[in-house]
Protein backbone atom coordinates (compact mmCIF):
# COMPACT_ATOMS: atom_id res chain seq x y z
CA UNK A 1 0.00 0.00 0.00
CA UNK A 2 1.46 3.47 -0.85
CA UNK A 3 0.37 6.17 0.83
CA UNK A 4 0.74 10.27 0.12
CA UNK A 5 0.13 13.42 2.51
CA UNK A 6 -1.65 16.34 1.79
CA UNK A 7 -1.69 20.01 3.42
CA UNK A 8 -3.77 22.93 4.38
CA UNK A 9 -2.84 26.17 5.75
CA UNK A 10 -5.19 27.47 7.71
CA UNK A 11 -3.71 30.72 8.91
CA UNK A 12 0.17 31.57 8.22
CA UNK A 13 0.73 31.59 12.18
CA UNK A 14 -0.61 27.52 12.63
CA UNK A 15 1.49 24.95 10.97
CA UNK A 16 0.12 22.59 8.14
CA UNK A 17 -1.84 19.22 9.25
CA UNK A 18 -0.72 16.74 7.42
CA UNK A 19 -3.77 13.81 6.64
CA UNK A 20 -2.40 10.25 6.00
CA UNK A 21 -4.73 8.87 3.22
CA UNK A 22 -4.83 5.24 1.78
CA UNK A 23 -4.09 5.04 -2.00
CA UNK A 24 -4.72 1.02 -3.82
CA UNK A 25 -2.18 0.16 -5.36
CA UNK A 26 -4.22 -2.63 -7.63
CA UNK A 27 -7.63 -3.00 -8.41
CA UNK A 28 -7.74 -6.64 -6.50
CA UNK A 29 -6.89 -4.09 -3.55
CA UNK A 30 -10.20 -1.69 -4.01
CA UNK A 31 -12.63 -3.09 -1.72
CA UNK A 32 -9.78 -3.62 1.28
CA UNK A 33 -8.90 0.08 0.66
CA UNK A 34 -12.54 1.09 0.51
CA UNK A 35 -12.69 1.57 4.31
CA UNK A 36 -9.03 3.70 4.66
CA UNK A 37 -10.26 5.86 1.43
CA UNK A 38 -13.87 6.80 3.41
CA UNK A 39 -12.68 7.58 6.84
CA UNK A 40 -9.58 9.47 5.73
CA UNK A 41 -10.49 11.82 2.88
CA UNK A 42 -8.00 13.92 1.54
CA UNK A 43 -8.58 18.20 2.94
CA UNK A 44 -8.48 20.48 0.24
CA UNK A 45 -5.49 23.09 0.72
CA UNK A 46 -6.86 26.37 1.46
CA UNK A 47 -7.28 29.38 -1.30
CA UNK A 48 -3.93 31.31 -1.59
CA UNK A 49 -5.74 34.59 -0.47
CA UNK A 50 -6.32 32.56 3.03
CA UNK A 51 -2.91 32.58 3.61
CA UNK A 52 -2.37 36.07 3.13
CA UNK A 53 -1.76 38.61 5.83
CA UNK A 54 -5.01 40.24 6.52
CA UNK A 55 -3.77 43.68 5.92
CA UNK A 56 -2.26 42.64 2.42
CA UNK A 57 -5.70 41.23 1.26
CA UNK A 58 -7.82 44.61 2.44
CA UNK A 59 -5.45 46.30 0.40
CA UNK A 60 -5.37 44.93 -2.61
CA UNK A 61 -9.33 44.51 -2.42
CA UNK A 62 -9.44 48.48 -2.69
CA UNK A 63 -7.30 47.87 -5.73
CA UNK A 64 -9.46 46.07 -7.46
CA UNK A 65 -12.20 48.97 -6.54
CA UNK A 66 -9.94 51.42 -7.91
CA UNK A 67 -9.38 49.39 -10.98
CA UNK A 68 -12.44 49.22 -11.93
CA UNK A 69 -13.38 52.61 -11.66
CA UNK A 70 -10.97 53.50 -14.47
CA UNK A 71 -11.00 52.44 -17.52
CA UNK A 72 -8.85 49.99 -19.21
CA UNK A 73 -6.86 52.19 -21.52
CA UNK A 74 -5.36 54.01 -18.47
CA UNK A 75 -1.57 53.47 -17.74
CA UNK A 76 -1.96 54.95 -14.56
CA UNK A 77 -4.58 52.16 -13.41
CA UNK A 78 -1.44 50.24 -13.81
CA UNK A 79 0.62 51.82 -11.32
CA UNK A 80 -2.21 52.13 -8.89
CA UNK A 81 -2.21 48.39 -9.05
CA UNK A 82 0.95 47.75 -9.18
CA UNK A 83 1.56 50.20 -5.98
CA UNK A 84 -1.11 49.51 -3.99
CA UNK A 85 -3.51 52.08 -2.21
CA UNK A 86 -1.29 53.01 0.70
CA UNK A 87 2.60 53.45 1.08
CA UNK A 88 4.63 53.25 4.11
CA UNK A 89 8.07 54.24 4.76
CA UNK A 90 11.10 51.78 4.24
CA UNK A 91 13.14 50.52 6.24
CA UNK A 92 16.37 49.59 5.25
CA UNK A 93 18.60 46.93 6.23
CA UNK A 94 22.00 48.13 7.64
CA UNK A 95 25.03 45.78 6.18
CA UNK A 96 27.45 46.52 8.95
CA UNK A 97 31.25 47.02 8.57
CA UNK A 98 33.25 46.87 11.65
CA UNK A 99 36.23 48.19 12.76
CA UNK A 100 38.31 45.61 13.98
CA UNK A 101 41.86 47.81 15.64
CA UNK A 102 45.52 48.99 14.30
CA UNK A 103 48.37 47.28 13.44
CA UNK A 104 51.06 47.16 15.90
CA UNK A 105 53.36 48.83 13.49
CA UNK A 106 50.64 51.80 13.07
CA UNK A 107 50.91 50.71 9.19
CA UNK A 108 47.33 48.81 8.91
CA UNK A 109 44.12 48.63 10.39
CA UNK A 110 41.39 46.05 9.92
CA UNK A 111 37.48 45.87 8.54
CA UNK A 112 35.41 43.29 9.90
CA UNK A 113 38.22 40.13 11.02
CA UNK A 114 39.43 39.34 7.45
CA UNK A 115 40.06 42.68 5.89
CA UNK A 116 43.45 44.42 6.25
CA UNK A 117 43.28 47.83 4.69
CA UNK A 118 45.88 50.63 4.30
CA UNK A 119 45.40 54.34 5.18
CA UNK A 120 44.97 56.63 3.15
CA UNK A 121 47.77 59.81 3.05
CA UNK A 122 45.57 63.17 3.04
CA UNK A 123 48.15 65.66 1.33
CA UNK A 124 45.16 67.98 0.07
CA UNK A 125 41.82 69.05 1.33
CA UNK A 126 38.95 67.36 0.79
CA UNK A 127 40.22 64.51 -0.82
CA UNK A 128 38.10 61.49 -2.40
CA UNK A 129 40.48 58.53 -2.21
CA UNK A 130 39.09 55.32 -1.58
CA UNK A 131 40.75 52.76 0.89
CA UNK A 132 42.14 49.82 -0.34
CA UNK A 133 41.91 46.88 1.33
CA UNK A 134 42.95 42.59 1.24
CA UNK A 135 41.50 40.02 2.65
CA UNK A 136 43.96 37.78 4.66
CA UNK A 137 43.65 34.47 6.49
CA UNK A 138 43.72 34.13 10.02
CA UNK A 139 47.20 33.68 10.43
CA UNK A 140 47.96 36.83 8.91
CA UNK A 141 46.00 38.93 10.45
CA UNK A 142 47.36 37.40 13.79
CA UNK A 143 50.99 38.31 12.55
CA UNK A 144 49.59 42.12 12.54
CA UNK A 145 49.13 41.88 16.21
CA UNK A 146 46.08 44.14 15.47
CA UNK A 147 44.89 46.77 18.57
CA UNK A 148 41.66 48.18 19.23
CA UNK A 149 42.53 51.74 20.01
CA UNK A 150 41.61 54.27 21.55
CA UNK A 151 38.04 55.37 21.56
CA UNK A 152 37.11 59.05 20.92
CA UNK A 153 34.63 60.12 22.93
CA UNK A 154 33.38 61.96 26.15
CA UNK A 155 35.98 64.66 28.11
CA UNK A 156 38.52 62.62 26.88
CA UNK A 157 38.24 62.96 23.17
CA UNK A 158 41.26 63.82 21.62
CA UNK A 159 39.53 64.45 18.26
CA UNK A 160 36.18 64.84 16.54
CA UNK A 161 34.22 64.12 13.24
CA UNK A 162 31.76 65.71 11.41
CA UNK A 163 29.86 64.90 8.07
CA UNK A 164 27.40 67.12 5.83
CA UNK A 165 26.75 65.21 3.13
CA UNK A 166 29.37 63.18 1.21
CA UNK A 167 32.19 64.96 3.11
CA UNK A 168 33.75 63.92 6.34
CA UNK A 169 35.86 66.36 8.78
CA UNK A 170 37.94 65.09 11.73
CA UNK A 171 39.48 68.00 13.91
CA UNK A 172 41.76 68.19 16.68
CA UNK A 173 40.20 69.17 19.69
CA UNK A 174 42.09 71.99 22.35
CA UNK A 175 44.18 70.32 24.70
CA UNK A 176 47.66 69.47 25.90
CA UNK A 177 49.93 69.94 23.15
CA UNK A 178 47.46 70.45 20.64
CA UNK A 179 45.44 73.33 18.96
CA UNK A 180 41.85 73.24 17.48
CA UNK A 181 42.39 72.63 13.95
CA UNK A 182 41.60 70.51 11.29
CA UNK A 183 43.77 67.33 10.37
CA UNK A 184 41.44 65.52 7.89
CA UNK A 185 39.08 66.44 5.02
CA UNK A 186 37.56 63.17 3.19
CA UNK A 187 34.77 62.92 0.37
CA UNK A 188 32.91 59.51 0.69
CA UNK A 189 31.29 58.22 -2.43
CA UNK A 190 27.87 58.14 -1.34
CA UNK A 191 25.76 60.70 1.04
CA UNK A 192 27.25 60.01 5.00
CA UNK A 193 24.26 59.65 7.29
CA UNK A 194 25.98 59.77 10.77
CA UNK A 195 29.70 59.31 12.06
CA UNK A 196 29.07 56.27 14.79
CA UNK A 197 32.41 55.82 15.67
CA UNK A 198 36.07 57.33 15.89
CA UNK A 199 39.51 55.69 17.19
CA UNK A 200 42.73 56.76 17.31
CA UNK A 201 45.62 54.42 17.60
CA UNK A 202 47.97 53.69 20.77
CA UNK A 203 50.91 55.46 19.03
CA UNK A 204 48.43 58.48 17.58
CA UNK A 205 49.37 58.20 14.36
CA UNK A 206 46.55 56.74 12.65
CA UNK A 207 42.60 57.58 12.84
CA UNK A 208 39.73 55.74 11.80
CA UNK A 209 36.05 56.27 11.63
CA UNK A 210 33.00 54.21 11.58
CA UNK A 211 30.44 55.93 9.47
CA UNK A 212 26.67 55.08 7.68
CA UNK A 213 26.17 55.76 4.30
CA UNK A 214 22.92 55.65 2.08
CA UNK A 215 24.00 53.90 -0.90
CA UNK A 216 20.71 52.53 -3.67
CA UNK A 217 18.35 53.52 -0.98
CA UNK A 218 20.11 50.95 1.88
CA UNK A 219 21.76 52.05 4.87
CA UNK A 220 25.81 50.48 5.19
CA UNK A 221 28.08 51.27 7.84
CA UNK A 222 31.77 51.74 6.55
CA UNK A 223 34.83 52.01 7.88
CA UNK A 224 37.81 54.82 6.57
CA UNK A 225 41.38 55.63 8.33
CA UNK A 226 43.95 58.42 7.87
CA UNK A 227 47.30 58.90 8.92
CA UNK A 228 47.46 61.68 11.13
CA UNK A 229 50.92 62.91 10.42
CA UNK A 230 50.20 62.59 6.52
CA UNK A 231 47.48 65.22 6.50
CA UNK A 232 47.41 68.88 5.58
CA UNK A 233 46.09 70.45 9.29
CA UNK A 234 44.89 74.18 8.65
CA UNK A 235 43.33 76.34 10.94
CA UNK A 236 39.67 76.67 11.62
CA UNK A 237 38.08 79.47 9.38
CA UNK A 238 37.32 81.86 12.13
CA UNK A 239 35.41 84.47 9.05
CA UNK A 240 32.73 81.62 8.92
CA UNK A 241 30.09 82.54 10.81
CA UNK A 242 29.43 80.15 13.93
CA UNK A 243 26.61 78.05 12.34
CA UNK A 244 28.59 76.86 9.03
CA UNK A 245 29.53 73.89 9.02
CA UNK A 246 32.67 72.07 6.87
CA UNK A 247 31.42 71.01 3.33
CA UNK A 248 29.36 74.06 2.88
CA UNK A 249 31.92 74.07 -0.56
CA UNK A 250 32.05 70.81 -2.22
CA UNK A 251 35.30 69.78 -3.90
CA UNK A 252 36.00 71.95 -6.86
CA UNK A 253 33.12 75.01 -6.15
CA UNK A 254 35.54 76.40 -3.99
CA UNK A 255 35.48 80.50 -5.33
CA UNK A 256 38.11 80.55 -8.21
CA UNK A 257 37.86 76.74 -8.73
CA UNK A 258 34.35 76.02 -10.17
CA UNK A 259 33.31 74.11 -13.10
CA UNK A 260 30.45 74.38 -15.29
CA UNK A 261 27.59 76.41 -16.12
CA UNK A 262 25.56 75.69 -13.15
CA UNK A 263 27.28 78.06 -11.13
CA UNK A 264 26.65 81.13 -13.07
CA UNK A 265 23.73 82.93 -15.01
CA UNK A 266 23.07 80.68 -17.83
CA UNK A 267 22.15 81.92 -21.21
CA UNK A 268 20.45 80.36 -24.02
CA UNK A 269 21.70 79.27 -26.95
CA UNK A 270 21.12 81.46 -30.46
CA UNK A 271 18.98 79.61 -33.23
CA UNK A 272 21.63 78.56 -36.09
CA UNK A 273 20.87 79.21 -39.92
CA UNK A 274 19.70 77.02 -41.83
CA UNK A 275 23.05 75.97 -43.07
CA UNK A 276 24.27 75.35 -39.85
CA UNK A 277 21.98 72.86 -39.05
CA UNK A 278 22.42 71.30 -41.96
CA UNK A 279 26.37 71.05 -41.27
CA UNK A 280 25.73 70.15 -37.70
CA UNK A 281 23.21 67.30 -38.74
CA UNK A 282 26.62 66.43 -41.13
CA UNK A 283 28.29 66.53 -38.17
CA UNK A 284 26.61 64.00 -36.11
CA UNK A 285 26.53 61.26 -38.92
CA UNK A 286 30.20 61.29 -39.62
CA UNK A 287 30.94 61.14 -35.42
CA UNK A 288 28.39 57.93 -35.38
CA UNK A 289 30.25 56.23 -38.68
CA UNK A 290 33.52 57.00 -36.95
CA UNK A 291 34.78 59.37 -39.55
CA UNK A 292 36.41 61.70 -36.56
CA UNK A 293 38.48 63.86 -39.19
CA UNK A 294 35.78 64.88 -41.05
CA UNK A 295 33.18 65.06 -38.10
CA UNK A 296 35.69 67.40 -36.65
CA UNK A 297 36.32 69.48 -39.60
CA UNK A 298 32.53 69.70 -39.78
CA UNK A 299 31.77 70.51 -35.91
CA UNK A 300 34.97 73.30 -36.65
CA UNK A 301 32.86 75.00 -38.92
CA UNK A 302 29.44 75.49 -36.55
CA UNK A 303 31.97 76.50 -33.79
CA UNK A 304 33.70 79.25 -36.29
CA UNK A 305 29.90 80.60 -37.28
CA UNK A 306 29.14 80.34 -32.96
CA UNK A 307 32.03 79.98 -30.68
CA UNK A 308 29.86 79.07 -27.65
CA UNK A 309 28.23 76.27 -29.03
CA UNK A 310 28.25 73.20 -26.43
CA UNK A 311 27.50 70.37 -28.52
CA UNK A 312 29.71 71.26 -31.67
CA UNK A 313 32.30 72.16 -28.20
CA UNK A 314 31.93 68.71 -26.78
CA UNK A 315 31.72 67.08 -30.34
CA UNK A 316 35.21 68.21 -31.46
CA UNK A 317 35.96 66.95 -27.60
CA UNK A 318 35.09 63.70 -28.40
CA UNK A 319 36.61 62.90 -31.84
CA UNK A 320 39.92 64.06 -30.24
CA UNK A 321 39.65 61.21 -27.49
CA UNK A 322 38.70 58.88 -30.16
CA UNK A 323 42.43 59.86 -31.94
CA UNK A 324 43.77 59.27 -28.52
CA UNK A 325 44.98 63.44 -28.31
CA UNK A 326 43.40 63.30 -24.59
CA UNK A 327 45.28 66.27 -23.45
CA UNK A 328 43.52 68.18 -26.40
CA UNK A 329 40.57 66.79 -25.42
CA UNK A 330 40.49 68.05 -21.87
CA UNK A 331 41.11 71.76 -23.15
CA UNK A 332 38.12 71.44 -25.64
CA UNK A 333 35.94 70.11 -22.37
CA UNK A 334 38.10 73.21 -19.86
CA UNK A 335 36.68 75.31 -22.46
CA UNK A 336 33.08 74.01 -22.52
CA UNK A 337 33.41 73.91 -18.57
CA UNK A 338 34.01 77.56 -18.78
CA UNK A 339 31.11 78.27 -21.05
CA UNK A 340 27.61 80.20 -19.56
CA UNK A 341 25.43 78.02 -21.82
CA UNK A 342 22.68 76.34 -20.41
CA UNK A 343 22.83 73.54 -22.07
CA UNK A 344 26.73 72.89 -21.46
CA UNK A 345 26.28 71.23 -18.47
CA UNK A 346 24.30 68.42 -20.70
CA UNK A 347 27.40 67.48 -22.74
CA UNK A 348 29.58 67.87 -19.62
CA UNK A 349 27.72 64.91 -18.11
CA UNK A 350 28.16 63.19 -21.40
CA UNK A 351 31.22 63.58 -21.16
CA UNK A 352 31.86 61.79 -17.48
CA UNK A 353 30.05 58.37 -19.17
CA UNK A 354 30.60 57.99 -22.13
CA UNK A 355 33.22 55.44 -22.91
CA UNK A 356 35.46 57.07 -25.35
CA UNK A 357 36.27 59.01 -21.71
CA UNK A 358 37.37 56.10 -19.63
CA UNK A 359 41.35 56.54 -19.80
CA UNK A 360 40.67 60.02 -18.75
CA UNK A 361 38.31 59.59 -15.79
CA UNK A 362 41.33 58.87 -13.53
CA UNK A 363 42.57 62.22 -14.39
CA UNK A 364 42.40 65.17 -12.36
CA UNK A 365 41.82 68.01 -14.41
CA UNK A 366 39.54 65.89 -16.18
CA UNK A 367 38.02 65.31 -13.56
CA UNK A 368 37.48 69.07 -12.27
CA UNK A 369 36.09 70.25 -15.54
CA UNK A 370 33.19 67.64 -15.97
CA UNK A 371 32.38 68.07 -12.04
CA UNK A 372 32.75 64.06 -11.59
CA UNK A 373 34.54 65.69 -7.96
CA UNK A 374 32.14 67.86 -6.56
CA UNK A 375 30.33 64.53 -6.09
CA UNK A 376 26.27 64.24 -5.74
CA UNK A 377 25.37 67.52 -3.56
CA UNK A 378 22.70 69.38 -4.13
CA UNK A 379 24.41 72.57 -3.63
CA UNK A 380 24.97 74.62 -6.54
CA UNK A 381 23.24 71.92 -8.63
CA UNK A 382 20.88 72.31 -11.78
CA UNK A 383 17.62 69.71 -11.35
CA UNK A 384 19.29 68.11 -14.53
CA UNK A 385 22.24 67.52 -12.78
CA UNK A 386 21.05 65.97 -9.92
CA UNK A 387 18.43 63.86 -12.01
CA UNK A 388 20.92 62.11 -13.78
CA UNK A 389 24.32 63.58 -13.60
CA UNK A 390 25.80 61.05 -11.15
CA UNK A 391 23.21 58.24 -12.04
CA UNK A 392 20.03 57.24 -14.08
CA UNK A 393 18.86 54.83 -11.89
CA UNK A 394 16.35 55.73 -8.93
CA UNK A 395 14.86 53.17 -6.43
CA UNK A 396 12.25 53.18 -3.70
CA UNK A 397 13.13 50.42 -1.78
CA UNK A 398 10.72 47.22 -0.86
CA UNK A 399 9.04 46.17 2.20
CA UNK A 400 6.98 43.18 1.34
CA UNK A 401 2.98 42.83 1.53
CA UNK A 402 3.31 46.97 2.20
CA UNK A 403 5.34 48.79 -0.45
CA UNK A 404 6.25 48.33 -3.58
CA UNK A 405 10.06 47.99 -5.14
CA UNK A 406 10.40 51.01 -8.10
CA UNK A 407 12.60 51.50 -10.36
CA UNK A 408 12.93 54.38 -12.39
CA UNK A 409 15.35 54.64 -15.46
CA UNK A 410 15.81 57.74 -16.87
CA UNK A 411 18.03 58.16 -20.26
CA UNK A 412 19.58 61.75 -20.63
CA UNK A 413 20.12 63.29 -24.37
CA UNK A 414 16.56 61.33 -25.36
CA UNK A 415 14.33 62.52 -22.23
CA UNK A 416 12.84 58.68 -21.66
CA UNK A 417 12.21 56.75 -18.76
CA UNK A 418 11.53 53.22 -18.06
CA UNK A 419 9.05 52.71 -15.04
CA UNK A 420 9.16 48.76 -13.39
CA UNK A 421 7.14 47.92 -9.99
CA UNK A 422 7.59 45.06 -8.46
CA UNK A 423 5.61 43.90 -5.51
CA UNK A 424 6.08 40.61 -3.79
CA UNK A 425 3.14 39.24 -1.16
CA UNK A 426 1.91 35.68 0.08
CA UNK A 427 4.41 33.75 -2.88
CA UNK A 428 3.05 35.95 -5.36
CA UNK A 429 5.09 38.28 -7.67
CA UNK A 430 3.70 40.75 -9.54
CA UNK A 431 5.96 43.50 -12.30
CA UNK A 432 4.60 46.01 -14.08
CA UNK A 433 6.28 48.14 -16.58
CA UNK A 434 6.08 51.88 -17.85
CA UNK A 435 7.38 53.40 -20.30
CA UNK A 436 7.41 57.75 -21.19
CA UNK A 437 9.00 60.88 -21.47
CA UNK A 438 10.71 63.55 -18.94
CA UNK A 439 10.54 66.71 -19.01
CA UNK A 440 12.21 69.65 -16.43
CA UNK A 441 9.45 72.25 -15.18
CA UNK A 442 11.18 74.11 -12.68
CA UNK A 443 14.24 74.41 -10.54
CA UNK A 444 12.84 71.05 -8.73
CA UNK A 445 9.47 70.16 -10.22
CA UNK A 446 9.56 67.33 -13.16
CA UNK A 447 6.91 65.45 -14.82
CA UNK A 448 6.21 61.89 -15.87
CA UNK A 449 4.48 61.80 -19.42
CA UNK A 450 2.66 58.55 -19.71
CA UNK A 451 1.34 58.16 -23.64
CA UNK A 452 -2.58 57.07 -23.47
CA UNK A 453 -4.21 55.27 -27.22
CA UNK A 454 -7.47 56.40 -26.01
CA UNK A 455 -7.21 59.67 -24.47
CA UNK A 456 -4.87 62.59 -23.86
CA UNK A 457 -1.53 61.31 -22.10
CA UNK A 458 -1.04 61.51 -18.70
CA UNK A 459 1.44 63.21 -16.30
CA UNK A 460 2.89 62.86 -12.67
CA UNK A 461 4.48 65.42 -11.29
CA UNK A 462 7.99 64.87 -9.35
CA UNK A 463 9.30 66.72 -7.01
CA UNK A 464 13.34 66.66 -6.04
CA UNK A 465 13.65 67.59 -2.43
CA UNK A 466 16.19 66.72 0.34
CA UNK A 467 15.50 63.64 2.40
CA UNK A 468 14.13 64.18 5.36
CA UNK A 469 16.15 61.66 7.41
CA UNK A 470 19.10 63.77 7.45
CA UNK A 471 21.28 62.21 5.23
CA UNK A 472 21.51 65.21 3.05
CA UNK A 473 20.33 63.21 0.05
CA UNK A 474 18.20 64.11 -2.90
CA UNK A 475 15.06 62.30 -2.72
CA UNK A 476 12.49 62.20 -5.81
CA UNK A 477 8.88 62.57 -4.47
CA UNK A 478 6.03 61.29 -7.34
CA UNK A 479 2.15 61.60 -6.80
CA UNK A 480 0.79 59.16 -8.37
CA UNK A 481 -3.04 59.98 -7.20
CA UNK A 482 -4.43 62.31 -4.81
CA UNK A 483 -3.35 60.06 -1.79
CA UNK A 484 -0.47 57.81 -3.74
CA UNK A 485 3.11 58.54 -4.18
CA UNK A 486 6.24 56.75 -3.92
CA UNK A 487 9.53 58.45 -2.98
CA UNK A 488 13.16 57.22 -4.85
CA UNK A 489 16.51 57.44 -3.68
CA UNK A 490 19.63 57.57 -6.01
CA UNK A 491 21.25 54.19 -7.08
CA UNK A 492 24.80 54.35 -7.64
CA UNK A 493 27.04 50.95 -7.99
Amino acid sequence: MDTFYTSSFESPATPPRRTRVARPLHPINRNRNEKLMNTARPVAPASAASREPMHARLRFDRVDEIGRGYGRCSQRLFLLVSIGAALVVAHPRAQAESFGGFSSDQTRYLVDRDQICSPLRISEAPSDQIPSCQRADAQRVAAFGFRRGIKQQGSQASYAAVSRNTLLTIRALPGTGRIAQIVVTWRATDPISRVTGLYLSQGGKLIAAEYESRFGGRVRTRVVGFVLDAADPRPADRSSPPNASPGDHPAGDTPGNRAGPSNRAGQAAPALSKELERALERARRLSQNGKSKAAMAAYRRVLDEDPGHSEARYGVAYNLARQRKFKQAVAELRTLADSTRTDAIIWLIEARFDRIFTRLRGDQEFRRVTGLNRGPSHKARTLYERLVGFTRTWEQAEVKCEQAQINVGFTRLERKFTLRVTSRCGGYKDVTRLRGTWTIKGADQLDLTLPNKRGPDETISCLMQICTDGSNEDCLVCGVDSDLSFTARPVRR
